[in-house]
């Protein structure tokens, strides 16, 4: 069962997106983006930083 997760992980890719936190992340995203998406996007953001704290 372990040889299976590993491999599962490995495929996944997962480890490249370790540098990737919330205090790193741009809620309005990069520029260029629509007043719509960004505001998308940051509510996103705001819902799943919350979900992670709770």
């Amino acid at each position: 069962m372990r040889a299976v997760r590993e491999r599962l992980f490995s495929l996944s890719h997962l480890d490249e997106l370790q540098s990737l936190t919330f205090e790193s992340f741009q809620p309005r995203g990069k520029l260029g983006l629509g007043e719509l998406q960004a505001n998308s996007l940051e509510q996103a953001y705001n819902h799943a930083h919350i979900y992670s704290t709770s």
